[in-house]
């Protein structure tokens, strides 16, 4: 019996304008952790839609040391 509650696991795309802090953990290979004390400490600033807390696909490339 299928269950038809499954999603499929979503990839984000490279190209995303922002990134959930557990998608920009995974890409970055830092901690969430890690992601919110460096937003504490001024390198970027997270940003909230609803209930979610989005990182800028450019800031997290400038953390993570790549051109965005």
């Amino acid at each position: 019996m299928k269950n038809h509650n499954l999603r499929p696991a979503r990839t984000p795309v490279p190209e995303a304008f922002s990134f959930s802090l557990k998608d920009a953990s995974r890409l970055s290979s830092l901690s969430v952790p890690t992601l919110r004390r460096r937003e504490r400490e001024g390198h970027f600033k997270f940003h909230k839609l609803g209930g979610r807390t989005l990182i800028r696909r450019a800031d997290l490339l400038r953390l993570c040391g790549a051109e965005g």
